[in-house]
This record gives structure tokens, sequence and C-alpha cells, in this order.
């Protein structure tokens, strides 16, 4: 949990409970969160006091998607949020097909979103438009 806070901390005023966290920009106050495990299941509790918050989840897109209730506001302070899942896989095919093909950065920025909505799975669809060395028949009547 502590590389996915340190990845959505890049867009996002978020932290682990017990790391240093700075508000020198002057935005909003970052909140911190607390993770523990849950036993089984596809869920996420968050219960928020101040900027304080615990999550308990059961599966990592369980928990980034609590995270995402939290950030948009969704759990008041002093409130408390539980959500139950039935998906296992839940995700998106984006298109990268002739001149949809996008950056990787901008990619990245893709990914902590729908973290946060509780994806766990990005799929990148392309075409056969391309040629690769030593396989004539790759892409064969389609065009480069």
């Amino acid at each position: 949990m502590q590389t996915i806070l340190a990845c959505l901390a890049e867009e996002f005023p978020i932290f682990e409970a017990d790391s240093p966290a700075d508000n020198q920009d002057g935005g909003a106050a970052p909140v911190r969160v607390r993770f523990e495990k849950a036993p089984s299941g596809r869920m996420a509790r968050v219960r928020r006091v101040g900027n304080e918050a615990t999550i308990l989840y059961a599966d990592r897109a369980s928990a980034t998607r609590a995270v995402g209730s939290l950030l948009s506001g969704l759990v008041e302070d002093g409130g408390e949020a539980e959500e139950h899942s039935p998906f296992q896989t839940f995700g998106i095919m984006l298109d990268c097909s002739r001149n949809a093909v996008m950056r990787v950065d901008h990619f990245h920025r893709w990914l902590r979103r729908l973290a946060l909505l509780g994806y766990n799975l990005a799929m990148l669809y392309t075409e056969d438009t391309y040629e690769l060395p030593d396989e004539e028949h790759f892409g064969y009547g389609r065009g480069a």
C-alpha cells in the first residue's frame, strides 16, 4: 500500500498516516491514511476524522477505490462508508491505434485515476498496422 500511496501522492493530497507530509503549496490539507487488511471478500470501509482516515480493505483495488471515495468528499468528517464489489476484475481497454497513441506519462495519469475508481486491469488495444522484421505476413494486406 505504501507504493500505491506514493504513486497517488504524485497527483493527489494523500499520504500514509506515519509518513511526513507537508502542505507548503497552500492547497488542500493532505489526508493521512492508515490501512488495515480485512480477512476476505472484495470490500472496503473508510472511517474519517478530520484529515485522518482508516481504510479496512480486502484487496488493493478496493483500497484504492476507498481512497478515491475519501478524496472525492463522499466520506464526511466523522463519517464512515462501506462498499462491497461483486467483481474480481474491473478494467478498461484503451484504443492506441492510428493516431490515438498516448504518451507514457499520460497513461500513468489514466492509471492513477482508474485506480481511484477501483479498476484493476488496463489493456491497450492496437491493430496490426505495423511491420515486424523477418515476419513478412504480420499485418499482410493491412498497410503499415
